[in-house]
């Protein structure tokens, strides 16, 4: 477009050259006049070029990235959900997220404390499941092990139940919530030998009863660990329908000789179908820093939308069922001259564009020789 405009000027000049040259040879009363009007034409078209084609601001905006997240802040209760209910009732302090204790002055620390079955986020519902069945998986092999351990114990004669005995069954299956177990000096006499092996004995039954009561309510028909997974990715489709919100990464390149500042608003438009589109509205992060673009350089900026749930219902539907699904948007903004700029369009999803330069750097990359460059 630029050497368009250089050409077509070029070629104009050379135009209004000839014609002046043929008027000056035929009228050479006009030679007066003429110079008077080329010199005013030089006198303001210079400045004018100066001013909207040397030292002007050039423009162009490109899409990055589009990513959709639900703010890591949003709380989960789990007994909000029906499907989650008993999920939330098996979710004790005990696991899998143990609360800390509030001191009397918590007011000084900004402590508030939360309920087990209150989660924060999809990253800490997906751990909160993730571990859940980690549990779930490990509950058969821990059970066996700890019966292996009771019946090593109960080999032992209680009378020679020895400190070092003790020490290693304190180290492997009570450490750390149980160190109290062990001390050197209870186990001196036979008898007091005799009371400690009672004690560990109890201790292990204790823990094993614990378990099994534990296995016993993560198994149908009082919990079902492939229903949860249903329900929580359920939970997860309704939090991101609803509570999330878009990130738009851009690069602006300002080709120009002249600095040029960007306007916080700006929109995303998604082209569903001819006539019909949705705009997402964004204000950009950062603005103090990231707005202004100066001459010959590039900048990265990210612009984020509102949570889509304040978006009218029939624009929140359409986002939700073609989100991911090969329809196009372009984002638009404006610069502090009341100039408006597009970008290129864009799959709406997630990944798309860094998958072709992917594709496009793995091209390269296969027609590349190094041994060419080596010798």
């Amino acid at each position: 477009m630029r050497w368009l405009k250089i050409v077509s000027f070029f070629l104009s000049g050379i135009i209004i050259g000839y014609a002046l040259a043929l008027i000056l040879s035929q009228a050479s009363n006009y030679v007066p006049l003429v110079s008077l009007a080329v010199s005013s034409v030089i006198a303001i078209g210079i400045p004018i070029w100066r001013e909207y084609f040397v030292t002007s601001s050039r423009l162009s905006v490109e899409i990055n990235s589009i990513e959709r997240n639900v703010a890591d802040k949003v709380q989960i209760d789990l007994r909000e959900y029906q499907d989650l209910v008993r999920l939330s009732e098996i979710a004790d302090r005990a696991t899998p997220f143990p609360q800390l204790p509030i001191p009397r002055n918590s007011r000084d620390f900004n402590i508030k404390p939360r309920e087990p079955a209150i989660l924060e986020g999809i990253e800490e519902l997906d751990d909160f499941f993730e571990s859940l069945k980690k549990e779930f998986d490990g509950l058969p092999q821990k059970i066996e092990q700890l019966k292996k351990y009771d019946a090593d114990l109960s080999d032992i004669e209680p009378e020679k139940f020895s400190a070092k005995e003790a020490r290693d069954f304190v180290s492997s299956v009570f450490f750390p919530t149980r160190l109290g177990l062990f001390n050197p000096d209870e186990f001196k006499e036979p008898e007091q030998r005799k009371e400690k092996h009672e004690e560990f004995k109890k201790e292990l039954k204790k823990q094993i009863d614990k378990l099994e009561e534990r296995q016993r309510k993560l198994q149908p028909p009082l919990f079902n660990i492939q229903d949860a997974k249903e329900a929580v990715n359920k939970i997860k489709k309704e939090l991101v329908d609803n509570r999330s919100r878009f990130s738009v990464s851009i690069s602006l390149v300002n080709s120009g000789r002249l600095n040029t500042s960007i306007k916080v608003p700006a929109i995303l438009r998604v082209y569903i179908a001819r006539g019909t589109y949705v705009n997402l509205e964004l204000t950009m992060k950062d603005p103090e820093s990231r707005s202004e673009v100066p001459a010959n350089s590039t900048k990265v900026v990210v612009f984020e939308s509102r949570e889509i749930s304040q978006l009218p219902e029939d624009g929140r539907n359409l986002v939700n069922e073609y989100w991911k699904n090969n329809v196009y948007c372009a984002l638009f903004l404006e610069d502090v001259r009341g100039k408006i700029y597009s970008s290129n369009p864009i799959v709406f999803a997630s990944g798309v564009y860094q998958k072709i330069i992917y594709d496009r750097l793995a091209n390269a990359a296969a027609s590349y020789n190094p041994w060419l460059d080596i010798r």
